[in-house]
């Protein structure tokens, strides 16, 4: 009996908090960003049995060829024309430039947006502001299991649609 008690005693341990996965990813590593183009979005992050709630943070976006940091470009600010919120454009109805700027306003945003939530990319019509090339980043994965960083993540093609 009191080796069976050893045993167990032994045989307990700390069950840790959560999981956090060696093999998140993409669904593909590559990217492509076309300049100007009005919405272009990645997949989101494919998180593998990861437990859940995450936080995605993109790090140290470069030049995939230089390693030199990002251009401005990528944060900067610029003005777009887009259709306010619950437009859309109807062939039928928005026959003049009037009739469809009147489902449009102006806003200033960056190129690029970094969905922390779901690891998704979206590029907007100021992307036709990006210098084209090839670009890459590491990501940084939070969750109740703590945090991870993973190095060259995933790879961003600005390319001409």
């Amino acid at each position: 009996m009191l080796f069976a008690l050893i045993v167990m005693a032994f045989a307990c341990k700390k069950l840790e908090t959560g999981f956090l996965s060696d093999t998140i990813r993409y669904k593909d590593r590559i990217i492509n960003a076309k300049r100007g183009m009005p919405l272009t979005l990645s997949d989101r992050i494919n998180a593998d049995g990861s437990t859940p709630p995450f936080t995605f943070k993109m790090l140290n976006l470069r030049n995939k060829a230089t390693g030199a940091p990002a251009p401005a470009e990528f944060t900067k600010q610029y003005e777009i024309l887009v259709f306010k919120p619950g437009m859309t454009f109807n062939p039928e109805t928005d026959v003049t430039v009037d009739l469809l700027n009147a489902k449009r306003e102006k806003v200033v945003k960056a190129p690029m947006e970094f969905n922390e939530v779901s690891g998704q990319i979206a590029f907007n019509r100021a992307s036709a502001n990006l210098p084209l090339g090839e670009y890459e980043f590491d990501l940084e994965v939070t969750n109740s299991w703590g945090t991870k960083f993973y190095p060259a993540f995933a790879q961003i093609n600005v390319i001409e649609p």
